[in-house]
């Protein structure tokens, strides 16, 4: 049985989204820090071709452009992961 998608997948949307905003985190993160990461700048860019998908921490018109950076850098391990779709294994990696 194939499990498809990224490796933080659910059908759980809230599950899914603390999985995978975890994956970007440096361990230990709290729980309070993570559910503020995934409003914070939190981006999944689903493509126009192919089947890579981009997600990222961006600057967006919600905050002011240093705000992450002042409060969430020191939890990131990293700002942004492309997840390449894999054909022979059917997921996301």
């Amino acid at each position: 049985m194939k499990t498809g998608y990224l490796k933080s997948y659910t059908n759980n949307f809230d599950v899914f989204m603390n999985n995978l905003v975890g994956e970007f985190c440096k361990t230990p993160v709290s729980q309070s820090t993570k559910e503020e990461l995934v409003t914070s700048q939190f981006t999944i860019e689903l493509p126009k071709t192919g089947k890579d998908i981009n997600i990222s921490f961006k600057d967006n018109y919600m905050s002011a452009p240093e705000y992450f950076e002042k409060n969430y850098s020191k939890f990131i391990k990293f700002k942004e992961k492309i997840y390449v779709w894999n054909i022979a294994k059917e997921q996301f990696e």
